[in-house]
């Protein structure tokens, strides 16, 4: 492994390897309790498109190859590739640095959202918000939820899919972020009988939530045929790619975002499972839109297919 190569390695899943995942989401920014010492209040931040780390603490920064110097101390890059190298290797082993930076004295001010409640979706703002999606209540309701929560005093509510962490995305009109742990999420299939045994060992990859709910409306189905697995973030690819070798995936559609984030993940996909599976690419589907919810909304109800691959 060269310089170039560990600065393409996605900080988030260096990140778990030592054990430390995303608190919340803000504006595509992944926040974490530092790697660096002891804290009550998420301090470090990664940006998953320019891969890049901030820590508010020292005030401090940088790609890659920063962070693992100054993870484990250290000031020569040969030596960063070659702690990298054994990271990436020890499969989620917990090195730890030398020693632990002190504590961060937090202020009073609330940092982080506290849910009130959550409880199944009715509010008219937020139907309203799915219907200009292209999404109806009904297609909805079986898997999002409304959300209320607070920070500093003032109150919000939005749209909440869990996932496998027993945290949520969120969405609303103003707002894309996530509230608890971050993860994937995950929907297994129903079994219903012999018939549905073909696609028993298969799985749906979306990139975000809203692009499963139009999937169900452009197919005019109530569920996917497959599992599905909703990546919550094209940074989470690696925790896609170990569920389905952990339920043993034999057939992988991908419905992944047309932007270089989405390209980026289908390579990623295919560079990791393409030697021992069936990986079938169906953005081609969208060609021309952003996503799979841009698509569907400029697509007449008249177009839309009512059956699923």
């Amino acid at each position: 492994m060269n310089a170039k190569q560990a600065k393409q390695i996605p900080l988030m899943e260096i990140l778990h390897h030592l054990g430390h995942d995303p608190v919340w989401e803000i504006r595509k920014e992944l926040w974490y309790s530092s790697p660096f010492r002891q804290e009550k209040e998420p301090s470090f931040k990664i940006n998953p498109e320019k891969n890049v780390w901030f820590d508010f603490g020292p005030g401090e920064g940088g790609n890659v190859l920063d962070f693992i110097m100054t993870y484990y101390d250290i000031h020569d890059v040969a030596t960063a590739l070659t702690l990298l190298e054994e990271l990436l290797g020890s499969h989620r082993r917990q090195i730890r640095p030398p020693l632990l930076l002190a504590s961060l004295e937090t202020g009073s001010d609330q940092t982080t959202p506290q849910i009130e409640k959550i409880q199944p979706l009715q509010n008219k703002a937020l139907v309203e918000y799915l219907k200009q999606r292209g999404i109806e209540k009904p297609t909805a309701s079986p898997y999002v939820k409304e959300i209320y929560d607070s920070l500093r005093g003032k109150k919000y509510f939005a749209l909440a899919f869990p996932n496998v962490s027993g945290g949520y995305e969120l969405r609303n009109p103003y707002f894309k972020g996530s509230i608890g742990k971050k993860d994937i999420s995950l929907l297994v299939k129903r079994k219903r009988g012999d018939s549905d045994a073909t696609e028993s060992l298969a799985v749906t990859v979306f990139e975000g939530f809203i692009d499963f709910l139009s999937a169900l409306c452009f197919y005019q189905v109530k569920e996917a045929k497959t599992a599905v697995i909703v990546l919550n973030s094209v940074s989470f690819s690696y925790r896609a790619i170990e569920k389905i070798k952990e339920m043993g995936i034999t057939k992988v559609y991908l419905y992944l975002d047309q932007d270089a984030g989405g390209t980026q993940s289908t390579v990623y996909f295919r560079q990791h499972l393409g030697g021992s599976l069936s990986l079938i690419d169906k953005s081609s589907l969208y060609t021309g839109y952003k996503d799979f919810n841009e698509f569907l909304v400029q697509t007449p109800i008249s177009q839309r297919e009512n059956t699923q691959e």
